[in-house]
């Protein structure tokens, strides 16, 4: 087995422990055990627990880039692209392990500068995703062009706002009332016409 595979094989093991485990018990020796090496051997590949952390949640993003070049290009009106989005930025519900990690991993960046960068960078794709979405949009008429430029870091901020009460678990703001805020809002600001998308 290549090391590629054996990277993919720790990176998976270690979202699967963060599902069942949770971040806070995590342990190296709960993605071992998963993939059939010790703790020693895992750290032979990342240095640290954060370090691991931080590759899974590089992993995990890139995955869902990789999943939205496939997807949206598809999607023929801006308005199903940007259900799309928000239904693909929003938590599932509570738990939800790669949002989890994301947290983890953003709340680090506080005191770690290389680990900002890496928070930032992939910030920075989920805003030029929805930047390029609005654009879209504007030129095909379905978005009034005089949205703010810069509402795609404000949606954003919003997004992980709602993303917060959903992860929660908050009783009057879950996934479904998420959604239908989200859409509102873009509603108003961007001019469209159609009503919220389906949780």
């Amino acid at each position: 087995m290549g090391h590629n595979d054996s990277r993919e094989r720790i990176l998976q093991a270690a979202m699967d422990a963060i599902a069942e485990r949770g971040l806070t018990h995590l342990r190296m020796e709960d993605v071992g055990n998963r993939v059939g090496m010790s703790p020693g051997h895992i750290l032979y590949y990342y240095r640290s627990k954060q370090a691991l952390l931080l590759e899974t949640l590089r992993w995990s993003e890139d995955l869902l880039h990789e999943r939205s070049s496939k997807e949206l290009p598809y999607l023929p009106t801006a308005e199903e692209r940007l259900r799309w989005f928000i239904d693909i930025y929003l938590p599932t519900g509570p738990g939800q392990p790669e949002w989890l990690l994301w947290l983890q991993v953003w709340a680090l960046g506080g005191e770690d500068p290389e680990v900002a960068a890496v928070t930032d960078s992939l910030n920075a794709r989920w805003e030029g995703m929805l930047a390029g979405l609005i654009r879209f949009g504007v030129g095909r008429g379905e978005f009034q062009a005089s949205a703010a430029p810069g509402f795609a870091g404000e949606y954003l901020a919003l997004l992980d706002g709602l993303s917060l009460h959903v992860l929660h678990d908050t009783p009057a703001l879950d996934r479904e009332r998420a959604v239908q805020i989200a859409w509102r809002i873009a509603a108003a600001e961007l001019g469209c016409r159609s009503g919220p998308p389906l949780a």
